[in-house]
């Protein structure tokens, strides 16, 4: 780590609310995986397993929310690049996603955060 350990505040906020969304998606995945186990389907066990998949991506989704988080968190430019990309895509999700895809997008492209992210 450089000598000026100073992280800006919206990197805070952002990695923060990473690690906080994939924490619930993964609650929501262990939840899902844990009531389909509990209630199978009576027909088939195939069935079973096809309905465990949604809990388990919402599981794998969360684990790399929250790794991209702590990345995000301790400076790595690759974390950055991984959250633009989903803020790229969130502007497809009008209007919430626009808003905050744009809000994003020129937050993560600032001057100060650019150089934040090319200290480490």
């Amino acid at each position: 780590m450089m000598a000026n350990s100073f992280i800006p505040i919206g990197v805070k906020i952002i990695g923060y609310l990473s690690i906080f969304y994939g924490s619930l998606m993964s609650l929501i995945g262990i939840f899902l995986a844990i009531f389909v186990a509990i209630y199978p389907n009576p027909f088939s066990w195939l069935f079973t397993l096809l309905q465990m998949i949604p809990g388990l991506i919402f599981l794998i989704f969360g684990i790399i929310s929250i790794i991209v988080g702590a990345a995000f968190l301790k400076g790595s430019n690759i974390a950055r690049i991984i959250i633009i990309i989903l803020s790229i895509l969130d502007l497809f999700f009008f209007p919430i996603g626009t808003i905050v895809g744009t809000i994003l997008l020129l937050y993560l492209f600032s001057p100060g955060v650019v150089s934040y992210f090319k200290e480490y």
